[in-house]
């Protein structure tokens, strides 16, 4: 047991790890974070709490090691010295059935905690910002376009067409810096994502007249959905967008993961490292986001994304490194 336990303490970072007795002693006492806080492991060694910390910190100490002696395992925070710490003390078992000693490990999360803070900050200011574009982009461009169906009903000109394009695209440049706005933040909240299902309702969402879509996708994964749903769509549109004629787009699977491929023109293999480039694209039609965008989501998942060349020899994106769920 003592081979295991300074095994474990010589290796966890930014933390300590205590052995007690049944008299609630110090046993061993090691670990980077003794260093941290002017301990050494004589220090602690033959002590009981009271006598090498705080009052209040050993009175909670005490608690949780009795605890522990009963059998249930505790963790709590504490701060000490300034830093933030996770202490997690559980029984230890001698021959599998009395409690001969407790271990505690308690690990500095001071920058986890500053880290989690600065998040929640940026995630404020980006909610921020957000709304700005929504709000002062937006609303001039609803104006413009409702002049612009006055303007179709007074005169008759190929430039309304152009306005029209240009209003457009202009729409679609906001939405696609709200969704590369937003991909920098963590994915949580995942749920059971039924593919098959995902991509029969993405084909929905997306204007398909030149496109022919084939599902041969089934399982399940642990996904954000929505975010997920902006994968298929971006890839769908890519793939509408830079093909001049009618284009056949397969979605399928991989042993470890899914592909959106088509049969258009493909991608050059001297390229396909760009691709994933904000503001990369080489259509007319697109805004150069939409691979960044889906880039950035699949990472935030886990995955990984590249591009090939499709069995037609238009371009294959394969997503990999997905678990899917059993069952």
């Amino acid at each position: 047991m003592k081979q295991e336990y300074q095994t474990l303490a010589k290796n966890f970072p930014d933390g300590a790890v205590y052995l007690i007795d049944q008299n609630f002693e110090y046993v061993r006492a090691g670990g980077e974070e003794l260093e941290r806080v002017d301990l050494s492991s004589a220090d602690v060694e033959g002590h009981v709490p009271h006598e090498v910390f705080p009052d209040e910190l050993a009175d909670e100490a005490c608690h949780q090691y009795e605890q522990a002696f009963n059998g249930v395992a505790t963790t709590v925070e504490q701060e000490y010295k300034g830093d933030r710490y996770r202490v997690r003390v559980t029984p230890v078992n001698s021959d599998g059935q009395e409690i001969t000693h407790v271990m505690a490990v308690a690990q500095n999360i001071t920058e986890q905690i500053k880290n989690r803070e600065k998040l929640e900050q940026q995630n404020e200011q980006l909610d921020e910002f957000v709304g700005v574009v929504s709000h002062d982009l937006r609303n001039p461009l609803s104006v413009a376009e409702g002049n612009l169906e006055l303007l179709r009903e007074e005169c008759d000109s190929d430039r309304i067409e152009n306005i029209d394009s240009a209003l457009t695209r202009m729409d679609d440049l906001i939405d696609n810096l709200l969704q590369l706005a937003r991909t920098d933040e963590q994915v949580s909240g995942t749920e059971p994502v039924d593919l098959a299902k995902q991509s029969r309702n993405c084909c929905q969402n997306i204007e398909r007249a030149d496109a022919t879509i084939h599902l041969e996708i089934g399982g399940t994964v642990q996904a954000d959905r929505g975010r997920l749903a902006q994968v298929f769509e971006n890839l769908m549109r890519n793939a509408i967008e830079h093909t001049e004629q009618d284009v056949t787009i397969t979605v399928g699977e991989l042993e470890d993961g899914l592909y959106i491929a088509d049969d258009g023109d493909g991608i050059p293999e001297d390229e396909r490292d760009d691709v994933f480039e904000t503001g990369y694209t080489t259509s007319t039609k697109g805004t150069g986001f939409g691979l960044s965008i889906v880039s950035d989501i699949v990472e935030a998942h886990g995955w990984d994304i590249h591009v090939t060349e499709s069995a037609d020899g238009g371009a294959q994106f394969e997503i990999t490194g997905v678990e899917f769920d059993s069952g």
